[in-house]
């Protein structure tokens, strides 16, 4: 009598707690080409989970080179948009079909990366031209890339606002608020507050005599007119006089906002904000110097070039690592300026006095942050950030997590393209 075969064991390697086995399985998966495959299960427009009946094992399987829309969360926040569509023409394409997969890396947690191909048509190339995805920053190819234009010249899906004459004109206006700083010397400078991890306002080494004359001014000032001096109507913009809550001195202070009868604040010679009562800000009074007598003594400072992640939990990370390092040197760097904004702000190279080391560079590495623009090569930044992303680290841990935002492409283009201007 003749007998069935046993049912075959089917290893599923794409759970969290099989992470180790499917590293160990990599090596294998990729060398053996491609596979053929049924998808199980549809995670988002680009991710999956896949049967490979041969091997006996299902894996998680993301795109490569493409990005598509995150769906919403369980625990109800809300997702991206065409998050959900992508999600759904990906499922209405891909569920419980043949498939063959090609294997080309893996991330920090398993995931296998690479093509996939359904009737021998690329889904990633179908999802790039039906407007659900974009391209990730990373293992683009001409096929993708031609892929994502035809998209954006018909304006599908999340390409719906592109204008491409507008993003010249957005450019060209960007272009005129860009002035590019004179090359020049790193300088020793103390931060003074750090707003996020790459955001802060610094002090030069010349500021301590500045600072000890305006707090006298405004010392006498509080003696002489804050006792009975009416506090006049500001707006937004005014420079003032105002009392900081935590110590009751006085400082110079630019009216940021108003709600009713508060006023949030920024000191401008130290980069702090405070919220303050009417009756705790002044217009300066005629001993105090303005602003054109002596400028602010705190300067805004961003880290030239990089980008944080949008996870709040890698960004909380990234703070603390900056902290721990300022917190060893008292808050001392040396900073080079790369270019500065008509605004003010400088956009600047900090390097670590102890280690030597570039903070920014030191983030990429973390996977921590990132560059701008995608392929943008700085020198000392992007082999950072390529470290990080062959480690699959943090921002880079699933693989395709690089955005292609148009503001941060538009912006380094326009700031590269005021270099070339200003170069000739």
């Amino acid at each position: 009598q003749r007998r069935d075969p046993p049912p075959r064991h089917i290893n599923d390697i794409s759970q969290s707690s099989a992470q180790t086995q499917a590293k160990q399985m990599f090596t294998m998966l990729q060398r053996a080409g491609k596979h053929q495959g049924v998808v199980q299960h549809c995670v988002n427009g680009a991710r999956f989970k896949v049967l490979i009946p041969r091997q006996s094992c299902i894996v998680a399987f993301a795109l490569s080179g493409i990005r598509c829309p995150q769906t919403g969360r369980r625990d109800g926040e809300p997702g991206e948009p065409y998050g959900e569509e992508a999600y759904l023409f990906s499922r209405d394409k891909c569920l419980q079909h043949d498939v063959e997969i090609e294997i080309t890396g893996q991330d920090k947690i398993g995931t296998m990366i690479g093509r996939m191909y359904i009737h021998r048509k690329d889904q990633a190339v179908t999802l790039l031209q039906e407007g659900y995805a974009r391209l990730s920053g990373r293992d683009s190819t001409p096929e993708l890339e031609e892929a994502q234009l035809e998209a954006q010249a018909k304006r599908l899906r999340t390409w719906e606002n592109y204008d491409a004459e507008m993003e010249a004109v957005r450019a060209a206006e960007a272009v005129a608020e860009i002035e590019i700083a004179a090359a020049g010397e790193a300088e020793e400078v103390t931060v003074v507050e750090m707003v996020d991890p790459i955001n802060f306002y610094v002090q030069a080494a010349s500021s301590a005599k500045q600072l000890e004359y305006i707090g006298g001014r405004l010392a006498a000032m509080n003696k002489n007119e804050a006792a009975g001096g009416a506090n006049t109507r500001v707006k937004p913009g005014d420079v003032v006089a105002a009392k900081f809550s935590e110590d009751g001195a006085w400082y110079r202070a630019r009216i940021e906002d108003r709600k009713g009868d508060k006023y949030k604040v920024l000191f401008v010679d130290y980069g702090n904000s405070d919220t303050v009562s009417a009756s705790d800000v002044l217009p300066l009074g005629s001993t105090v110097p303005s602003l054109v007598q002596c400028p602010a003594q705190a300067t805004e400072y961003k880290l030239a070039h990089i980008k944080l992640a949008r996870d709040e939990d890698l960004v909380y990370e990234a703070a603390g690592l900056v902290q721990d390092l300022l917190g060893a040197s008292g808050g001392k760097v040396r900073a080079k300026v790369e270019y500065r904004e008509r605004s003010g702000r400088h956009h600047v190279t900090l390097v670590d006095p102890t280690s030597g080391e570039n903070i920014g560079a030191m983030l990429l590495r973390s996977g921590l942050a990132k560059l701008e623009r995608k392929k943008q090569d700085i020198e000392g930044l992007k082999d950072a950030q390529e470290e990080a992303k062959r480690a699959h680290l943090n921002i880079w841990r699933y693989g395709d997590a690089a955005d292609s935002d148009d503001e941060d492409i538009r912006f380094a283009q326009d700031v590269a393209k005021a270099k070339e201007k200003a170069g000739k």
